[in-house]
């Protein structure tokens, strides 16, 4: 699990930097009181998901809690060879050397939103040159090939380090 917070300030950030979205972070204050459909699906999207306890709920009502280990984000991130060692143990798994200086999910700034937003909706999987793709070429090759594609739209230019304000939080 993550600090709430930071996890929906995390996937507010990826969705901006996406292009999905064109508001400022202070605007979750109103999409937590909201009705509008919009509103909610945000609600769900960026605070739902962040909401642990609702989803341990579900989870305990299927396994023990003996049998349900949980890991912080920021333990993971300060040792993340330990945390995946631990995890490694408990699912009874031999361990090994781990890549863990690979950065997923880097946050970059895009070049253009309309370029983003197509980008996007290509990754819907109704989407005919989608499908096409994936039916002719190796899936290693799609996937490279649409990180590739992602590329060309990111700027060169360091991200800013946009902060959540004190009455945010």
């Amino acid at each position: 699990v993550r600090d709430p917070i930071e996890r929906t300030f995390s996937s507010y950030q990826m969705e901006k930097g996406d292009g999905l979205i064109d508001f400022d972070f202070s605007y979750m204050k109103q999409i937590i009181t909201s009705k509008d459909s919009l509103d909610l699906n945000y609600y769900r999207k960026f605070i739902g998901l962040s909401l642990y306890s609702e989803k341990l709920k579900i989870i305990y009502q299927f396994f023990d809690k003996k049998n349900v280990h949980i890991f912080t984000f920021e333990d993971f991130k300060a040792d993340p060879n330990r945390v995946c060692e631990q995890i490694f143990k408990i699912i009874g798994v031999q361990t090994g050397a781990i890549d863990t200086k690979k950065v997923h999910n880097k946050k970059q700034i895009i070049r253009s939103k309309k370029v983003a937003r197509a980008l996007n909706y290509l990754k819907n999987e109704n989407n005919l040159l989608k499908r096409s793709l994936k039916s002719v070429l190796p899936y290693k090759t799609f996937l490279n090939l649409a990180d590739a594609v992602k590329a060309l739209n990111y700027s060169s230019k360091k991200t800013g380090n946009e902060q959540i304000d004190d009455e945010t939080k």
